[in-house]
């Protein structure tokens, strides 16, 4: 798959009209999810589509601003708007004779489109030579204000090999752009349009779930930091209108204790749609030395999930001074936790919990040598973030974290 950083630059300003078209900077049009086959599974969230699947849509162009001379030139999948792994073939129709002049739309596969250094494959104005990207645009009909009745949909066939592609709510989404983005030119007024299905297919909002079980929610980033203020929660997520909202929870002792601390509505864009991207932020005032959070993140059935656990430590007071630590982090075989201190403990126990809060394995030490460190064995430990709860009796002397390779 190409690079991010050779994707195509998108600057979106939508608005949604009647009967679901989609106006933007230059293009106007819609997107029509027209079906899906699989080997299995209705395409829902509940029972996501399996095996080898299929999903068609097509893309309906219906008037382009000309912004001196910046004629529509590319209707395209762009490289960061695919699943992985995914490949893009040409559908039903789309391929044909430009709606003004000669030109012909022509279909570009992935490797031609690498091949060329466009943003991504799909339908591309061609003057004959087989490399769309010296070549202008469709001007269509009455420029400035281009129409093109008489042109057919540009229609695509996504096809997913859920072997080899992680879950996932796929969504189509198809970027116009002019001949001065996409083409050999220099005008860039036209930087490129956006258009995503918003309606249709088996869970009724554009979206098709694939290859296993997932939210109607995608968390990017979740992240935490302290600040003279109080502890920083910030993530970022996309969610589409089958979510609810986010619950943040908290621990103060363990990973494995936490307590409800505040809901956080979904943010939704000017469209009234909750499916762009939004960065949210908390701050917890109320600081404690060892501070764990999850998100809980609800669907409107009640449904949910839990993110990873991320963990904050209060620092600059002599209480706080780290007791143990632990080496390597990361580790592969086997990890050691290790006392900083001079200070000699009796028993000490160490609890081990996953990124959900479940204690998974606990190991009890004499501490009779002159040294206390204690290897631990990483054989039957699966990859992943760990957290670690350093007791002496019940007293809690440390929270560690490591990371299984």
């Amino acid at each position: 798959m190409k690079p991010w950083y050779l994707s195509c630059l998108m600057a979106i300003a939508v608005m949604v009209g009647n009967h679901g078209k989609t106006w933007a900077q230059c293009a106007q049009g819609f997107v029509t999810l027209t079906g899906f086959t699989s080997s299995g599974g209705q395409g829902t969230y509940s029972d996501p589509a399996t095996g080898n699947v299929e999903i068609n849509f097509c893309f309906t162009l219906t008037d382009f601003f000309e912004s001196n001379t910046n004629w529509v030139h590319g209707v395209f999948v762009a490289w960061d708007n695919l699943p992985q792994g995914a490949i893009v073939c040409e559908g039903l129709t789309g391929s044909q004779d430009a709606q003004h002049g000669s030109r012909k739309w022509k279909f570009i596969d992935s490797m031609k489109a690498v091949e060329f250094d466009l943003p991504g494959p799909g339908f591309y104005v061609d003057e004959g030579d087989g490399n769309p990207r010296n070549n202008y645009g469709d001007n269509g009909i009455g420029t400035p204000n281009a129409k093109f009745p008489d042109l057919e949909a540009f229609c695509f066939k996504v096809k997913i090999n859920c072997g080899t592609t992680p879950p996932v709510a796929y969504v189509p989404k198809v970027v116009v752009t002019g001949d001065g983005t996409t083409g050999g030119w220099t005008n860039i007024a036209c930087m490129g349009d956006m258009f995503r299905a918003t309606e249709g297919g088996p869970n009724g909002n554009g979206a098709i779930v694939v290859c296993g079980v997932v939210l109607p929610v995608k968390l990017l980033a979740f992240k935490g930091e302290a600040r003279q203020e109080g502890n920083l929660i910030e993530w970022t997520a996309s969610s589409d209108n089958l979510f609810s909202h986010f619950e943040l929870e908290k621990s103060s002792t363990n990973t494995s204790a936490f307590a409800y601390l505040d809901k956080i509505e979904v943010r939704k864009g000017s469209t009234g749609s909750s499916n762009e991207i939004f960065n949210y932020s908390y701050l917890d005032k109320f600081v404690t030395p060892f501070s764990a959070y999850r998100l809980k993140m609800l669907e409107k059935d009640g449904t949910y999930k839990y993110s990873q656990v991320i963990t904050i430590r209060k620092s600059g007071t002599n209480n706080d001074k780290i007791k143990f630590s632990v080496y390597p982090n990361p580790a592969q075989d086997r990890i050691l936790v290790k006392s900083e201190t001079d200070q000699r403990y009796g028993e000490i126990i160490l609890n081990f919990y996953d990124v959900y809060g479940r204690k998974i394995f606990c190991q009890q030490f004499s501490s009779t040598a002159s040294r206390q460190e204690f290897f631990i064995e990483l054989f039957n430990f699966n990859k992943g973030l760990y957290f670690i709860e350093v007791m002496n009796g019940d007293i809690k002397l440390e929270g560690l974290s490591f990371l299984k390779l």
